[in-house]
């Protein structure tokens, strides 16, 4: 047998060469013929060394153990260069530990990889925007993930990221482009006055609704501090149905039944909130913690991991991973994300939740 790898297959190889410059050729033929099953033995020992290192890499990967999981898919990618798997989720590893500029070397590297046929191009796609956006570099952001959803018009997780992207920096030229258009139709249309200000009042009346939603989820805010959670719960509801499509009214909503340990319906309310928004990262958080409270644990663990690839800098994600895997036994998953959350705690001052990971002791 010639090996596991292909550098020993690639040795083997040079040394056939050097042998049949120097052997009759039978004796040529017959080493060939051998050496050919072998290197098929090897490839396919390969193959299947390849799938285990990759596997193992994912499975760290979601258990949220990101050195381990790079040292698996690191050996994954060298026995399958030219694969683009091990690259995308070496990406993603980067992206969890917010090393973004090393993450898109992976993913342009692994864009350069790809066939026409690959199935999820979109979501490298996506990946890289969303490298960009954690680095507000918006435009570029915003282009990519309209790359992603050119591929994919039904990913509902480009769409909303394009969304938020244009409430932070498409405001101001939303505005310009609604003033010129409005300076527009009074130029061209004075004869149609009536019309016109029927239409402008029922824009004024949508803008004015959303304005008095968005002042009652202040409000309601207040409310929720100050552990009034039936006014917050009202004006929230008052807020939803004068803006049913304001995903901080879900969530809110969800903290309201939350604190109130109502977790169905909290559970439901974020549900809402995601919808909405599918890259409402603290929805994601709450949902997912909500199903580990429920000893779901798989559910929770798919919540909570989409919430720390939306947003990694926020330590609850990381703690209720954690408290997962101690749930399960894993202690050694769940230290590698305490830690994780313990450096975010420092980094945001959540002098309350460092105070409750110190609380935590593990077995000797």
């Amino acid at each position: 047998m010639l090996g596991n790898n292909y550098n020993k297959i690639f040795k083997t190889l040079k040394l056939l060469t050097i042998i049949t410059l120097s052997v009759s050729v039978q004796f040529v033929f017959f080493i060939f013929f051998v050496s050919a099953t072998e290197i098929s033995d090897s490839i396919n020992t390969s193959l299947n060394e390849y799938s285990h290192y990759l596997d193992k890499g994912i499975e760290h990967l979601n258990s949220g153990n990101f050195v381990l999981a790079k040292e698996y898919l690191s050996v994954a990618q060298q026995f399958a260069p030219q694969n683009p798997d091990p690259l995308i989720n070496l990406a993603v590893a980067n992206i969890f530990q917010e090393k973004f500029d090393e993450a898109l070397r992976l993913l342009n590297t692994a864009n350069t990889l790809i066939s026409e046929s690959y199935p999820n191009k979109h979501i490298l796609l996506y990946n890289i925007g969303l490298c960009y956006y954690h680095k507000n570099q918006y435009k570029k952001a915003q282009d990519w993930f309209r790359e992603a959803l050119d591929l994919n018009p039904q990913f509902s997780e480009a769409a909303a990221s394009i969304q938020r992207i244009n409430s932070i920096i498409g405001y101001e030229t939303e505005k310009t482009q609604k003033h010129e258009q409005k300076n527009t139709v009074i130029d061209q249309a004075q004869h149609s006055k009536t019309i016109e200000e029927t239409l402008l009042g029922f824009e004024e009346e949508n803008t004015a609704d959303k304005y008095r939603a968005s002042k009652l989820l202040q409000s309601a805010e207040n409310s929720f501090k100050n552990n009034d959670n039936k006014k917050a719960q009202a004006l929230i509801n008052e807020a939803i149905s004068l803006n049913p499509n304001d995903p901080r009214a879900y969530y809110r909503l969800g903290c309201v039944y939350l604190k109130g340990d109502d977790l169905d319906n909290a559970a439901a309310a974020f549900q809402a909130a995601i919808k909405k928004d599918p890259g409402y990262a603290k929805a994601h958080t709450n949902l997912g913690g909500i199903y580990a409270r429920k000893k779901n644990y798989k559910e929770g663990l798919k919540y909570l991991n989409k919430a720390a690839l939306l947003e990694p800098n926020n330590p609850k994600t990381y703690y209720n991973i954690a408290m997962i895997h101690l749930a399960l036994g894993k202690e050694k998953e769940a230290l590698n994300n305490l830690e994780t959350a313990k450096r975010l705690c420092h980094q945001t001052n959540d002098s309350q939740l460092l105070a409750a990971i110190n609380r935590i002791s593990f077995k000797k």
